[in-house]
């Protein structure tokens, strides 16, 4: 992952990333390239979309945490010190 401001040259020598920027400009960011093919741009992936790129199954082995929980369960009655 680049950032455009901290790492311009990295832009200017990818020339599918210049020729992007050319027509889009700065605004069509982000550009997301697979195997050096545009694969999206203007937006972020999600995951199921980064795991059909890598070509692995979409989920698997992830675990989110729910917005209203934290490693020690959601009421916070875990007292084995984890937190």
């Amino acid at each position: 992952r680049y950032n455009l401001a901290s790492e311009p040259s990295t832009f200017a020598e990818n020339e599918t990333v210049r020729a992007f920027l050319q027509v889009a400009g700065s605004s069509g960011l982000p550009l997301i390239l697979v195997d050096g093919v545009t694969a999206m741009t203007g937006r972020y992936p999600d995951r199921t979309q980064l795991a059909a790129w890598a070509g692995i199954e979409g989920g698997a082995g992830t675990n989110l945490l729910d917005a209203g929980e934290s490693c020690c369960g959601s009421d916070g009655s875990d007292t084995s010190g984890c937190c």
